[in-house]
């Protein structure tokens, strides 16, 4: 499936949660996808040589990002974010 396999998204709506796998680094995500009770957007984009992802949603949720082998943890809960990892 596209949103899995290649823009490397789990979404878990019964556990309020949205694991990101981010392996291009071209500017790419999600608009409006459906978790839960609200829909999130997520965009992924190197910003002034700093990886960014940008946050759209509607109520709190959790962010687990993997990139560069890292994991990151994030707990949402601003509509809207800009995150830097």
């Amino acid at each position: 499936m596209l949103i899995e396999n290649i823009l490397g998204f789990d979404i878990i709506g019964k556990g309020n949660l949205i694991k990101w796998s981010i392996k291009r680094t071209d500017k790419h995500g999600i608009k409006n996808i459906q978790l839960d009770n609200q829909k999130v957007t997520l965009i992924f984009e190197i910003d002034k040589d700093k990886p960014k992802v940008y946050v759209k949603c509607e109520m709190p949720f959790s962010l687990y990002i993997e990139y560069n082998n890292k994991e990151y943890k994030y707990d949402i809960s601003e509509t809207k974010s800009n995150i830097y990892l």
